[in-house]
């Protein structure tokens, strides 16, 4: 059992998803992985804290023994969270949220430069086991509800997704799934 703490300032913060590492063989390398949101600043680990952009910001964070190994933020100026996380079983990390216009926009630079956000609101994100964004899929449509609320990988390292839209979401490959009839 091991155990992990975050804490902030007064505002409102939240630690949403929590999992456990494995290294390449698939056996546990004993890190948790926490994902969440805060408001204001949060501290992930011991000396290592994250200020946000305005509204709620997202965070994902890698613990080893309660120390801090790595992390990514999701911020901007709307509210923004990382919602769900999971770990592949050789080690590779994913997460998926929440975003608004430009929150993405770091992360987004390091993968594809030339993807246009347009205020694109829900993603899925592959990180290496050392943290370094793999691939970023992004959905999104008219307006402010796409959102994911959990992941689930399976043996083969295949990804699915649950979330929410509001009228029509638009996957980033073009394709689009209408809204039920």
């Amino acid at each position: 059992l091991s155990f992990a703490a975050v804490s902030g300032d007064a505002h409102d913060q939240a630690v949403m998803a929590v999992a456990y590492g494995v290294d390449a063989a698939g056996a546990s390398d004993g890190s948790t992985l926490l994902a969440g949101r805060f408001e204001g600043s949060i501290q992930v680990a011991s000396g290592v804290s994250v200020i946000s952009a305005g509204g709620y910001d997202g965070f994902a964070a890698r613990l080893v023994n309660g120390a801090y190994d790595w992390g990514i933020s999701v911020k901007s100026f709307g509210d923004d969270a990382v919602k769900a996380i999971a770990v592949t079983t050789t080690g590779e990390v994913i997460v998926a949220g929440r975003f608004f216009d430009d929150g993405m926009a770091e992360i987004v630079e390091a993968i594809a430069p030339t993807l246009g956000l347009n205020s694109v609101e829900a993603f899925v994100l592959k990180l290496s086991p050392m943290g370094a964004p793999m691939w970023l899929r992004t959905f999104g449509g008219a307006g402010d509800d796409d959102d994911i609320e959990d992941i689930v990988v399976d043996g083969q390292g295949g990804v699915v997704v649950v979330g929410s839209y509001r009228n029509q979401v638009f996957l980033d490959d073009g394709d689009s799934v209408p809204p039920l009839q």
